[in-house]
This record gives C-alpha cells, structure tokens and sequence, in this order.
C-alpha cells in the first residue's frame, strides 16, 4: 500500500495468504511420509494447529521431532511445545471469568515459568478467545473453529461464563498487548495487565462509563 500508483502498475503483484489448518495437516503427513517419520495423526494436528497457517514454523517442529523415537506422539509434540497449550489458556480464562485477579497472575506465571514464550502465550490466548467468542455467538460453525474435538465441550462450558461483550473486549486487550510488544521490553507485564483488565473492567478505563 505504500507504493506508488504509477510503480504499482509496473509490477506483477502476489498476495500471500496463511494455510488453513486443514492442508498445512495434510502437508505435514505428506513430508513425514517422504521423510520416513512416522507420527500419530492427532500430533500433526496439534502442530498444524500451533503453527497459525505458517508453513515454516510448521516444519520447523516436525524437523526438531524427527529424533524423538520410532514414532512420535501427540505427548511429544506438547512436550516440546510446553505441554498442553489449551489447559493453559482454559486456566487462564476460567480466572478472568471469575473475575480472580490473582488467578490470573499464578496462570501466566505457570507457563512463563515453564519457559513459554509470552508472545505465543499471548497469540494463544487471542486463538482460545476467539473459539470462546464462536462457541458463543455460533456453535453451530464448526468449520470455523480450530480445535481438537476432545477440547470442544470444555470450551463450549467456558464459553457460556462469557457475554460476546466480555469476549471481543478480551480480545482487543490481548491484541493491543501483542501490537506494543514489538516496542516494549517487559511483554509479560502488558500481558498480565491485558488480563487483569479483561477480569476486571473497573481496572481498565476504556471500560468505564
């Protein structure tokens, strides 16, 4: 967008777009087989899932999980990603629906402690409060929704503790804490506020009337 009109009809132009879940797990499937690494379906799944449509990031796991053993398991792959990401995020949002400040703190210091890194803990929790918004707005969109099926009825109960309000509200607070992380230097503290505001929005001054 900030090229010039007049250079702009000079080139030939390619808009790229990010996988969907779907072929990036077909893919996977594909390079394990040519590669020889044999891995449970489910574990492609949870990586298709991690890697956000990004084909490098994608292959760049399975790359690193080749060595594991004879076959590579869905435990594997939350291993080396940090566990279970989505017990993570359930915690984390099950505190901002009980309005439980310091549930929240305990929950990001869980997984920062852990060694995850806040910026994809913060895209995490963006991912799982859109799911709770779809649940919540329309649960009849599956093909929406990127979840493992063994977490959908988890996630369809925490959704029915949010209003949609309480949702896209979450979500622009998580998003303007992802934006200003490529500036600040503490990410955790403007992830920790984003959800402290999100539990509490007397604490948020956007949020007061």
């Amino acid at each position: 967008h900030k090229v010039l009109p007049t250079i702009q009809s000079r080139t030939q132009r390619f808009d790229f777009r990010l996988a969907p879940t779907e072929l990036m797990q077909e893919h996977l499937a594909h390079v394990a087989g040519s590669e020889g690494i044999k891995i449970e379906e489910e574990a492609l799944g949870v990586i298709a899932r991690h890697a956000e449509g990004s084909f490098r990031d994608a292959l760049s796991v399975l790359d690193q999980l080749s060595s594991f053993g004879d076959i590579v398991t869905t435990s594997d792959v939350e291993r080396l990603l940090g566990g279970r990401p989505e017990d993570a995020y359930v915690e984390l949002f099950d505190s901002i629906a009980a309005h439980d400040i310091g549930g929240v703190f305990w929950s990001i210091h869980a997984q920062v402690a852990q060694g995850a890194d806040v910026r994809e803990l913060t895209r995490g929790a963006l991912r799982h409060a859109r799911s709770l918004l779809l649940l919540n707005t329309a649960p009849e969109a599956d093909e929406l929704l990127e979840v493992a099926q063994e977490d959908r009825s988890v996630l369809s109960g925490q959704a029915e503790r949010f209003s949609a309000g309480d949702l896209v509200r979450a979500i622009e607070l998580l998003s303007t804490a992802l934006t200003d992380m490529r500036e600040a230097p503490n990410h955790r503290l403007l992830l920790e506020v984003a959800a402290v505001r999100a539990a509490a929005p007397q604490t948020d001054p956007s949020a007061l009337g």
